[in-house]
């Protein structure tokens, strides 16, 4: 029995599971003779990597970096073959294999082609939809329409890292809807997960809250599927958690509306788009195939502000920042939106909302990338190792902690509220507070304006605790 290895590079992986990984792994030991085991970047002991007969890394490109340095630590202790996949890698295979002599493989696929490798039954160059080394050289093998694995697979859960019989993670759908031209969802289209195979799943959880993980949750076509699988599972009333496209939301609100309403989601993350334009049109950024305008764009804010008033869930709005070095007067028009939404929660409105940031990241691959990258220049290497994921704006602020902490809270995406929790009372009087205090200490530095002012124009904060953070910050 071979024994295959599959690495989870996120920094996040005690807070939740890495789907991706945890279907490939239940895929792979259906197809092959193997014992799969899944294990976070920052834990694994070198050690016994000899013992594994394949290993593979999915990446991010904010993780790649960490990727890397895995790799070259592993081919220090063994020879085993690394095979590389996930969106930075599958994006430009040729180039990620360039920035790393000890990736062997990367898998431009769904992940079917690794079985094909741990039989070893094909020899590589007949394997479609891999790029790999051969004597020095670089061979980039043919593509062939694959179906995603996550279509018809239902997740063994035996070997998930992430123990939380409280909120279970799982997909309704793989790819995206949108055809935005810096994602690198846009090449792997929209795929919904056939009915059975959801149906089957959930009704072997027995879940007390289902947090869906898609990029493209709700969709016309998905609305009807989700109705009869939740109806078929009698799970309309249990707990769940989503993430909302806005330009779906504003064209279809009632629609939307309904299915929330009559299936019981309690916590729902709207990708809020950006409220200016001069930037898009500077590094070609489209959404759904074109450059949106200004009334579309008031359309999807009525929307979100019509929704933040009805709605009696919890909400995160979740914003992809631009880069300041391009887009400063957008991303200053983006926080001065954000206000405009927080004045709509009431004061005493004790659920939880968050704001939650991310710097935007063309994925390798996609027709932004060259494009945003000629701009901002962080070196002269294309791996962009330099590129921080988060509040660049930050990068030469005197404290480091500040920027440490802001890293953490905005890329804990689907888990705010925890790491809020988790702070000490010091990490609290530093950055963050009882309320989402960190996205004011950061509009804060970037308009030189006084932190307590700012937090002045949100009623329901505490001057005099932020005066005091201010005070605790100057100190750094």
């Amino acid at each position: 029995m071979k024994k295959i290895l599959l690495i989870n590079p996120s920094e996040y992986y005690e807070t939740y599971s890495s789907l991706a990984l945890i279907y490939l792994g239940t895929y792979l030991m259906e197809r092959v003779d193997c014992k799969v085991e899944i294990e976070s970047i920052w834990k694994k002991n070198l050690n016994n990597l000899h013992s594994y007969d394949l290993i593979g890394i999915t990446s991010y490109t904010p993780e790649i970096p960490y990727v890397k340095n895995f790799a070259e630590e592993a081919r220090d202790i063994c020879d085993v073959p690394i095979i590389v996949g996930g969106a930075h890698a599958s994006g430009d295979p040729v180039s990620c294999l360039n920035e790393s002599p000890y990736f062997d493989i990367v898998n431009e696929g769904y992940g079917r082609e690794i079985a094909t490798i741990a039989e070893e039954k094909e020899e590589l160059c007949n394997i479609p939809n891999i790029t790999y080394r051969k004597n020095g050289e670089i061979k980039r093998n043919k593509m062939k329409k694959t179906k995603p694995i996550v279509q018809d697979t239902i997740p063994d859960r035996k070997i998930d890292t992430c123990k939380n019989k409280d909120r279970v993670y799982l997909l309704s759908s793989t790819g995206c809807s949108n055809f935005c031209d810096y994602c690198a969802c846009v090449k792997d289209g929209y795929h919904l997960r056939k009915k059975e195979s959801l149906t089957e799943e959930i009704n072997g959880l027995n879940p007390k809250s289902l947090i869906f993980c898609d990029d493209s949750h709700i969709t016309k076509t998905s609305i009807k599927m989700l109705d009869y699988v939740y109806k078929t599972c009698d799970v309309k009333d249990v707990r769940k958690e989503c993430l909302i496209d806005p330009f779906f939301l504003s064209n279809n609100y009632s629609e939307v509306s309904d299915f929330i309403q009559r299936n019981s989601y309690r916590d729902l993350f709207i990708g809020v788009e950006s409220s200016t334009y001069s930037g898009r049109d500077k590094i070609g950024r489209r959404y759904h195939g074109t450059i949106r305008d200004e009334s579309c764009h008031k359309r999807e804010t009525d929307g979100i502000k019509k929704f933040i008033k009805q709605f009696d869930g919890g909400l995160t709005l979740s914003y992809i920042t631009p880069h300041p070095l391009i887009e400063k007067k957008e991303l200053i028009s983006d926080f001065t939106e954000m206000f405009e939404f927080l004045k709509i929660f009431r004061a005493d409105d004790d659920r939880a909302h968050f704001i939650n940031w991310d710097v935007l990241i063309p994925f390798p691959g996609t027709r932004v990338r060259q494009r945003y990258y000629n701009y901002i220049r962080p070196d002269e290497r294309s791996d962009w190792e330099s590129y921080k994921p988060s509040f660049p704006f930050l990068w030469n602020y005197e404290s480091d902690y500040v920027n440490l902490w802001m890293h953490k809270f905005t890329r804990c995406y689907r888990s705010a509220e925890t790491f809020m929790q988790d702070l000490n009372e010091d990490e609290k009087m530093r950055f963050v507070g009882n309320h989402n205090y960190t996205i004011l200490l950061s509009l804060s530095i970037l308009l030189e304006k006084e932190f307590s002012e700012l937090a002045k124009k949100i009623p329901s904060f505490d001057h005099e605790y932020c005066k005091k953070m201010e005070q605790a910050l100057n100190r750094c």
